[in-house]
C-alpha cells in the first residue's frame, strides 16, 4: 500500500510541479484535484491511509507524516514564489495561505468521495477567489 501511495503521490507531485513553477500554487493544487477526480480509488486509498496513519502507533505514521509535511512545504514554497512573482498579493503569508489551500484541497477531495453532487474543481475555484480577497485585504493592512 505504501508503495502505491508513494508512487502516486510523489509521481503526481513531480509531474505537476511544473504547473506550480509556471502558474503558481493554486494552479498546482487544482491540477492535483483534477488527477484525484480522475482516479477516485487512489484518493480513497490515500484518505484511508492518512486517517489510519494519523495515530502515532501506526507502523507507517512517520512515513505518512513526512510525506504530508513535504507536500505542505511544497505548497508553502510555491506561495513564496507566487508572492515574489506578483501572482499573489504582497504581504500574503505563504504559510497561512498554504494552510488554507491544503485544507481546501483535502476537504474537497473527501467531499468528492462522499457526495454525489460534489464538484471539487468548481468548489476550489469559488473558495480560492474568496481567499484571495482576504489575502489582498490582509496584505493592504500590513
Amino acid at each position: 500500500m505504501v508503495a502505491v501511495v508513494d508512487r502516486w503521490n510523489n509521481g503526481s507531485r513531480r509531474a505537476l510541479w511544473v504547473v506550480a513553477e509556471r502558474s503558481g500554487a493554486v494552479a498546482y493544487l487544482r491540477a492535483r484535484l483534477e488527477v484525484g477526480r480522475d482516479d477516485p480509488a487512489l484518493v480513497r486509498l490515500r484518505v484511508a491511509l492518512l486517517s489510519a496513519a494519523s495515530s502515532p502507533d501506526h507502523p507507517a505514521a512517520g512515513w505518512f507524516r513526512g510525506q504530508y509535511t513535504r507536500s505542505f512545504e511544497d505548497v508553502t514554497l510555491a506561495l513564496v514564489r507566487d508572492v515574489v512573482a506578483g501572482r499573489e498579493p504582497r504581504g500574503t503569508s505563504p504559510r497561512h495561505a498554504a494552510e488554507q489551500l491544503v485544507a481546501l484541497y483535502e476537504g474537497l477531495q473527501l467531499q468528492s468521495l462522499l457526495r454525489d453532487d460534489a464538484d471539487p474543481l468548481a468548489g476550489f475555484d469559488r473558495a480560492v477567489a474568496r481567499m484571495r480577497v482576504g489575502w489582498a485585504s490582509a496584505a493592504a493592512t500590513v
